[in-house]
């Protein structure tokens, strides 16, 4: 798994390219400030904490895309102490499940 050299997180929007399995691959990135997403989740609101942004990342249905989606989450879960949320199933992951799950994408 490769992510795009280029990634900025936080001012990146839109189309991040990156590489899985030497194949060309990729998702959406979007930033905003945490308390923008976090005003009407509360409980949401205290796993989050006082960590500042919100790096929302999207993807269609190929699942190299989601397993880079999961890859970069991973990094940042990681390397940045995020917290990483998925929306639809209400479910917070930790690092483990992240690589976990990405592993099942493979």
């Amino acid at each position: 798994m490769r992510l795009s050299p280029d990634l900025d997180p936080i001012h990146d929007t839109g189309f991040s390219p990156s590489e899985i399995k030497s194949l060309k691959s990729g998702f959406e990135i979007y930033s905003a400030p945490a308390d923008a997403h976090l005003q009407d989740q509360v409980e949401l609101a205290k796993v989050v904490g006082n960590r500042d942004w919100c790096i929302s990342f999207r993807w269609g249905s190929d699942m190299n895309e989601c397993a880079c989606v999961l890859a970069a989450s991973a990094g940042l879960v990681r390397l940045c102490d995020g917290v990483a949320y998925y929306v639809d199933d209400n479910l917070t992951y930790d690092l483990k499940g992240l690589l976990e799950d990405f592993r099942a994408c493979l």
